[in-house]
């Protein structure tokens, strides 16, 4: 199959139970995967490819998340919004409850990292190349322990600016508080270990919550789909963090939070 044909405008904005759409995404991924042309397509976010690798394939993980195999909620991405990447509905509850999601990305060189996802077999230019030349020489000077610990505090330096970036991107924006925030950040390369978790936490509480962002959720997705970081956005004045975890494989603790 050409890998124009395997997503459609209809398919991709089809409503699904969240079960659904992570087998529909597997699906699809297998597709493009089978050839060569099929993975630059996805690499290259050629058409509708853009919206699946930069919103669907997250929104997969999101919900995958959040509720699981519950068969009540179902999510539908809207690719036509810019101002709304996806709804998801919950009819438990009355009168439905309707949240509208909103992504953004902070993953350094995304480019390279859609390269190692979809063709891992190639050869890869340094992800983390766009270090200053001051950078790279105080890296060289030091031994090999302490340049690999200098290296990976410019790699979370770099990375809270990113989500800083994200989110300061959506502020004095409209959403309301029926809207969710969802930055995608680099779990794999950076944001490793407990601790740099916890760094990543309270940077999130001091410098980007009290950024005027009208909605009522933010999570922090890491794109491994291995860890989801939840905030309530609330006035700045009253900043609390309700609830953070990095997911292992006991994600149904994690359902109906949205």
């Amino acid at each position: 199959m050409e890998p124009a044909k395997i997503l459609s405008l209809v398919d991709c904005e089809m409503e699904r139970t969240p079960e659904e759409l992570v087998r529909w995404v597997e699906r699809k991924n297998k597709l493009f995967k089978n050839t060569k042309e099929g993975r630059r397509y996805l690499v290259e976010r050629q058409g509708l490819a853009r919206c699946f690798v930069d919103e669907i394939y997250s929104l997969s993980f999101l919900v995958r998340h959040l509720f699981n195999n519950r068969i009540d909620v179902v999510c539908k991405p809207n690719l036509s919004d810019d101002d709304c990447d996806a709804v998801i509905v919950d009819y438990r509850r009355r009168p439905l409850r309707v949240r509208s999601i909103v992504f953004a990305r902070a993953i350094l060189s995304y480019e390279a990292y859609l390269r190692r996802l979809y063709l891992p077999d190639e050869e890869h230019a340094f992800t983390f190349s766009r270090f200053t030349q001051r950078d790279r020489r105080d890296h060289k000077s030091k031994s090999a322990d302490d340049g690999e610990t200098l290296l990976h505090v410019i790699l979370l330096n770099k990375g809270l600016e990113l989500i800083a970036k994200a989110a300061r991107a959506k502020a004095d924006r409209p959403y309301g508080k029926l809207a969710t925030l969802v930055i995608v950040f680099d779990d794999y390369g950076t944001f490793r270990s407990r601790e740099d978790l916890s760094l990543l936490e309270d940077f999130v509480i001091t410098d980007v919550l009290p950024m005027n962002l009208d909605f009522g959720k933010l999570y922090l997705l890491g794109w491994s789909g291995n860890t989801i970081i939840e905030f309530s956005v609330v006035d700045h004045s009253k900043l609390r963090k309700t609830r953070s975890k990095q997911l292992t494989t006991d994600k149904s603790q994690f359902q109906d939070r949205v």
